[in-house]
């Protein structure tokens, strides 16, 4: 578990893509999708970052995310029964969000594609003493906003800009991208503050070449998540001289 690092790479093509509109929006699906989602965020979190070899020759690598975890662990640290945690490895596995090595005793799940776009995930805030993912505790897996609090989470990460620790979006365009109705966005937006997920929101106003009238879907706002302050590229954090990992070459 990398908890002690302030943030993770979380692949992020498949967001741009649309398949997190695409294929987490069903009505019959919200606990599969949540516990997809979750478990998605725990392997970028549990994962270590390799470089390796690939088949386009001997000198090209890729960049990949490497999970060892076992059913019990994501189980535990991510609060899903077993039954959600097959049925969410499945749909990420359905999704080519992350493919499985190893034997059946040692399966390590693998999340490639970061050299087609990936973001930065907080994770030093988010991880407790003893390894869970503090803000699934308070997530039933069983509602339609907390599939939706998750997605618009990843999304909001996903679009921020590299010097800046927050993400400045409208409701339209969070709709738009991720499939959520604008008139559930603002109660999602509420259960990522109270599960700990995002520190704050704020009005910003319109944008000088909004349509008019001006509406209330095309206001923008302001939203900063937990950790944030790690995120900037501006802040900078001295390093062990004797730290080897997590990223390694093999």
């Amino acid at each position: 578990m990398m908890a002690h690092l302030p943030w993770v790479k979380a692949p992020t093509l498949w967001i741009r893509m649309g398949i997190l509109k695409s294929a987490f929006s069903s009505p019959a699906n919200i606990s599969t999708d949540i516990a997809a989602l979750k478990i998605f965020i725990h392997c970028c979190i549990r994962a270590e970052r390799l470089k390796r070899k690939t088949i386009n020759g001997p000198s090209s690598e890729e960049e990949v995310l490497l999970s060892s975890a076992t059913y019990e662990e994501i189980s535990e640290q991510c609060r899903l029964s077993r039954t959600l945690v097959s049925r969410g490895l499945a749909k990420l596995r359905r999704m080519n969000l992350i493919s499985k090595e190893g034997s059946t005793r040692k399966v390590v799940h693998v999340m490639r594609g970061l050299e087609l776009g990936w973001c930065k995930l907080p994770c030093k805030d988010l991880i407790s003493v003893n390894n869970q993912v503090k803000p699934f505790i308070s997530i039933s897996n069983r509602y339609a906003v907390e599939r939706d609090a998750l997605k618009i989470y990843l999304y909001l990460l996903s679009i921020r800009s590299n010097s800046s620790t927050s993400t400045a979006v409208s409701k339209e365009t969070i709709s738009q991208k991720v499939g959520v109705a604008i008139h559930d966005i603002a109660v999602a937006i509420s259960f990522l503050k109270q599960i700990y997920l995002l520190e704050y929101s704020e009005d910003e106003g319109f944008l000088l070449k909004a349509k008019q009238p001006f509406t209330e879907e095309s206001r923008i706002t302001k939203y900063v998540v937990i950790g944030a302050k790690y995120l900037n590229r501006s802040i900078h954090y001295r390093e062990s001289v004797d730290y080897e990992g997590p990223f390694k070459s093999i």
